[in-house]
C-alpha cells in the first residue's frame, strides 16, 4: 500500500480499492512502547486511540479482516506453573505498567467487537517483533 497508513484518509482510500474484500488482511503492528509505569497521553493516543480508529474504519468497510497484534505483556500472570492458554478478557487492572494496559485494553477493543460481529477479527500475543 502506498501512502501513510496512519493516516485515515490514506486507510480508507486503500479500503475503498479493494477489488474482493474477501481476499484482504489488515495486519495492525503499529504501537508505542514505553517502559514508564504510567501511560501518557501520546502512548495512550497510538496503542488505544489507533485501535479505535482502525475498528471503526473495519466496522464502516466491513471489509478486511483484522489481525491485531498486541504483546505478551497484555496477558495477566497465571500463577505457579499453570498452563496459560490465550485469553477470551483483559481487564487492564490486572496489568503492571502504562504499556501493558493500554496493549491490555486495545486487545480487550478488539476481542469485543469481534464477538459482537463489528469486526472479523484475531488478536495474538508475540513476546516481541523485531524489525523495520
Amino acid at each position: 500500500m502506498d501512502g501513510d497508513v496512519s493516516d485515515p484518509d490514506s486507510m480508507v482510500a486503500f479500503l475503498d480499492s479493494i477489488a474482493d474484500p474477501s481476499e484482504c488482511t489488515l495486519i495492525r503492528t503499529a504501537a508505542l512502547i514505553s517502559i514508564q509505569g504510567q501511560a501518557g497521553d501520546t502512548l495512550r493516543a497510538v496503542n488505544v486511540g489507533g485501535v479505535r480508529a482502525i475498528l471503526n474504519l473495519c466496522a464502516r468497510y466491513g471489509r478486511c479482516r483484522l489481525v491485531h497484534v498486541s504483546s505478551v505483556h497484555a496477558v495477566s500472570e497465571a500463577p505457579g506453573r499453570t498452563v496459560m492458554t490465550g485469553p477470551d478478557h483483559h481487564d487492564p487492572k490486572d496489568i503492571v505498567g502504562g504499556y501493558a494496559k493500554t496493549k491490555a485494553k486495545s486487545a480487550q477493543m478488539v476481542l469485543d467487537a469481534a464477538r459482537f460481529g463489528a469486526v472479523d477479527a484475531v488478536v495474538v500475543y508475540p513476546s516481541g517483533i523485531i524489525g523495520p
